[in-house]
């Protein structure tokens, strides 16, 4: 683990995980190699809060390796054809750079099938901006292949809460014209999937059409940041819900009561310090097709950590970075004492803990109140 939070298990205990997870899946892929070259590039595993990566680059490596050892007994496989093409390009883009040096044997058949199956199958969300960044240095490293640029993995690993927001989005998509507009988004992501990132350029239009497609899920996302922001702001009606999603949906102010502006810069306000996070809109290509909803929608397996932090405030762990003198208080009626005299002894850090007990105890509330989570039980809730 770290300061950030980003923790690590040994690879015994990821690698059995994972299996355990694929094995059946893949077996099925392997009745014919056309399926096999269909479905195996096309496996979706998500980290719902991967940290530093350290699963999902065991879910690359694990997929990878079946892969391989698939094609090694059946060298005329599709996927070999796929695996040349890329490895072609590759060369292709160094020469143009005037490098000689890069042979093909150095592009192995094995670091070209985890830059596919990282461009394509994985995804990870987490809260912490600093924990993505680190998972994709993890996968970079896992799967660098001399000669070959980076792969673009923006439109795969994300930050945000993946508790909080709107997974059901079609109920709140108002009109036809909104629907044309997220197939449009739905074509980017699909796009990006199917480049291979060989070369420079097409990690450049990786970027471009992921710039493109976020432009187009704003509009989205600030309506459904309203939607979710329900609980945790109190709207007036039914009414002022629907007026101040009128707003996200137009970005016009200059008709709208000062009011339902106020609240829509609040809610916009919660939805970015909570990182709200809305699954189907940021993912679309696993949840959606050209007719609607995929009925096959949806991640094939999540690799995580099992919840195992309470969503209720702990303060021994709250105060151990912030003071130790109260996170080393002998009772918890002397913690709760010296807790109360912050206000004249340390305001600030008393708005910090009253802030973060807030948000603790709503987000309690969301996960117990949303619909999305039927199967929670009573108690201090793990997350």
């Amino acid at each position: 683990g770290g300061a950030i939070g980003s923790h690590v298990l040994c690879d015994v205990l990821v690698g059995s995980l994972v299996q355990s997870r694929f094995f059946s899946s893949h077996r099925r892929s392997e009745v014919d190699d056309v399926h096999v070259t269909r479905t195996a590039c096309d496996i979706k595993a998500v980290d719902p809060s991967m940290g530093s990566g350290h699963f999902l680059v065991n879910t690359v490596d694990f997929i990878a390796n079946r892969i391989y050892d698939y094609i090694g007994s059946r060298p005329d496989s599709p996927i070999m054809d796929y695996i040349d093409e890329i490895r072609e390009n590759i060369l292709k883009g160094i020469k143009e750079q005037g490098i000689t040096s890069i042979t093909p044997d150095k592009l192995t058949d094995e670091k070209l099938i985890k830059r596919v199956i990282l461009k394509r199958c994985i995804y990870g969300v987490d809260i912490n901006p600093m924990a993505v960044e680190l998972a994709k240095l993890s996968l970079w490293l896992d799967s660098f292949t001399i000669g070959a640029p980076l792969s673009f993995l923006d439109h795969h690993l994300k930050c945000g809460n993946s508790l909080i927001g709107v997974y059901d989005i079609g109920k709140y998509i108002p009109s036809s014209e909104k629907q044309k507009e997220l197939h449009r988004i739905l074509n980017h992501y699909v796009f990006i999937n199917s480049l291979t990132d060989s070369t420079i350029a097409e990690v450049e239009e990786s970027a471009s059409h992921y710039r493109e497609a976020l432009a187009s899920q704003e509009p989205f996302k600030k309506r459904f940041n309203v939607t979710a922001s329900h609980y945790f702001l109190e709207y007036p009606s039914e009414i002022a819900i629907g007026r101040v999603q009128s707003i996200a949906d137009s970005g016009d102010t200059s008709k709208a009561h000062p009011s339902h502006i106020e609240l829509y810069n609040k809610a916009q306000e919660i939805a970015k310090s909570k990182r709200f996070f809305h699954w189907k809109l940021e993912f679309p290509e696993v949840f959606f097709d050209l007719r609607g909803d995929r009925w096959d929608g949806g991640f094939d397996c999540v690799v995580s950590n099992p919840p195992w932090e309470r969503i209720k405030l702990q303060e021994n762990e709250f105060f151990a970075r912030r003071s130790l003198k109260i996170a080393l208080a002998p009772t918890a009626a002397d913690r709760k004492r010296l807790i109360s005299r912050l206000k004249e002894t340390e305001p600030e850090l008393r708005a910090s803990y009253e802030e973060a007990k807030q948000n603790a105890e709503e987000l309690s509330a969301y996960v117990r109140t949303c619909g999305y989570f039927p199967l929670m039980g009573r108690g201090d809730t793990n997350y």
